[in-house]
């Protein structure tokens, strides 16, 4: 570890138990909690028991993030402000809102990492960024505007990198609390919203349409599966029947971090049908803690994105629509069922059948 103390198997069982304890209220629960028990079998090996077979388990357990035991029992809640791992880059200091700095750990196990020292400063105007990093104040930023993308193309002090992701951007639709738990009024919303125009005209091409919140990356994903087609009025048709009045409000939640010129265009899309978006933009802290709690706390839609690194459906649709998540808006005992079975067989191609 970064303090100089041994990473023994009996951190790595202290790390997963921690993780699927209930009280612990980890956010990635959902993606260990077919873990019933962990225990140290040797000097070098731990056995992992699970409540039944579990297709995605050595997946998931990329991304565990293994602490030293006796460092969180010694800084109980203060672990947070001053962590300790065992990856490439060791914690030096965190300035709320500031900077966060990082130094290279020598004694890494997979080599000598490739920089002594990493900076990482929250700096929320794009063009502010673009600015650091021209002037040499920064080495890296984040983009999320492809027009400055495509403006900086030709500009050779930069580099602009891009590369297809399994990351997914949705609208999530809330059927637990508002007008949206009217099947006619998501139906509605889904045909109010052309895709074509926010990757062509906004996303500049470096977007691509999928049809469930899966990427072709991922395992379970089927290419074959129909989507909405933009058609307002079918969708206006639909909220007439719903008995949905023209500029009934619905609550729109989002965050700065997400693109708002996409915001901003759904928000106007589900205006041209006779939805009034009311938009609650928040940090993206209070967005989270909204999206995992309560129905009526998680806004009638919100703008959302969601990946997992396992690269396998269930790592996105059983947090997202299983009725027991914390994440979920939705609850189908049916759907619930077809999820629990796609986790607990080895079959690929049964699995695939279910996720269908």
């Amino acid at each position: 570890f970064h303090d100089g103390t041994r990473l023994m198997p009996e951190d790595v069982v202290f790390s997963v138990k921690r993780i699927t304890d209930p009280a612990f209220k980890s956010p990635q629960l959902s993606q260990f909690d077919q873990i019933t028990d962990a225990e140290v079998i040797g000097p070098h090996e731990i056995r992992l028991t699970t409540r039944t077979a579990y297709p995605v388990l050595l997946a998931q357990l990329t991304k565990l993030s293994v602490v030293p035991r006796a460092a969180v029992e010694t800084l109980g809640d203060r672990f947070n402000q001053q962590p300790v791992g065992s990856g490439p880059y060791k914690f030096v200091t965190r300035r709320q809102g500031v900077s966060i700095v990082l130094a290279a750990n020598e004694t890494y196990w997979r080599g000598k990492p490739p920089f002594p020292r990493v900076e990482l400063h929250p700096v929320g105007d794009e063009s502010t960024r673009i600015a650091d990093v021209r002037t040499g104040r920064a080495d890296i930023a984040r983009l999320l505007s492809t027009d400055n993308a495509d403006g900086l193309k030709t500009d050779r002090s930069v580099k602009v990198l891009w590369t297809p992701t399994e990351r997914v951007s949705l609208l999530m639709l809330n059927t637990l609390s508002g007008p949206t738990q009217d099947r006619r009024v998501r139906e509605a919303i889904a045909h109010a919203i052309d895709r074509d125009v926010i990757i062509e005209a906004l996303l500049k091409g470096y977007a691509k349409p999928v049809n469930e919140p899966l990427t072709p990356a991922s395992f379970g994903f089927d290419a074959s599966i129909p989507g909405y087609r933009f058609d307002p009025a079918k969708s206006k048709l639909l909220l007439e029947q719903a008995g949905i009045a023209p500029g009934t409000a619905v609550s729109f939640l989002t965050s700065p971090v997400f693109d708002q010129r996409v915001v901003q265009a759904l928000q106007q899309m589900l205006g041209d049908v006779g939805l009034s978006a009311d938009l609650k933009t928040v940090d993206l802290a209070t967005y989270l803690r909204a999206r995992q709690g309560r129905p009526d706390e998680a806004g009638d839609v919100s703008f959302f994105r969601w990946s997992c690194g396992c690269q396998d459906a269930d790592g996105t649709l059983f947090p997202l629509f299983d009725s027991a998540s914390q994440w979920s808006k939705y609850k189908n005992s049916t759907v619930d069922a077809a999820l629990q079975i796609g986790r607990n067989t080895l079959d690929k191609h049964f699995r695939r059948q279910l996720y269908r």
